[in-house]
Parts: C-alpha cells; structure tokens; sequence
C-alpha cells in the first residue's frame, strides 16, 4: 500500500515551484517540435530581415502568443510568411489590374 504524506509548504515556494516544473515541460516540447521560445531580440538575430517593427506587427495580426516574453520561433516564422504571402498577393492584385 501506498503511503501518504502530508507537507507543509508556503504559498510563494509552492508557486515557484510550479512555475519552474511548466517552464522545465514547455521547454521540453518545444525542443521535441524542433521549436524554441526565444524573446524579441533573439526572435529579430534569429530571423533575417526581422525588425522589432515588423516583430509587433507581426504580434498584432497573428496574435502570437506570448510564454513569459518568449515567443515561439516557428510561431513566428509561420506568421512572417502568411505577412509576406499576403503582401505578395496584394502586390500582384494591383500590378495586374487594367486602368
């Protein structure tokens, strides 16, 4: 059988620890989706051509969602070619258009 225990804990001890054990589980998943939470700076070394700017546009159309100010690279990246997809396409819209 098994034994049961009970333990005493403080509330703010109990909290970090939970917050370190899903930090330890998202990090987890993330490497196993070949994926990482990186912040903004990070983000814009990471990918060529990123700016802060278009980082926060990209935040606000895509509606990233943000781990603790980290985001996910592949989020990310998703999001910049859906941007330029779309800006492409417009882009083609108004170059084919007859006036």
């Amino acid at each position: 059988m098994t034994e049961i225990k009970l333990i005493t804990i403080q509330e703010a001890e109990l909290r970090e620890i939970i917050r370190q054990e899903v930090t330890a589980v998202l990090k987890q998943h993330f490497e196993s989706q070949k994926d990482a939470l990186l912040n903004i700076s990070q983000i814009c070394e990471s990918i060529p051509g990123m700016t802060q700017h278009l980082f926060k546009k990209l935040e606000a159309e895509a509606k990233l969602k943000n781990i603790r100010g980290k985001y996910s690279l592949n989020a990310v990246k998703h999001a910049q070619l859906k941007y330029l997809w779309t800006r492409c396409k417009c882009a083609t819209k108004v170059k084919n258009k007859h006036y």
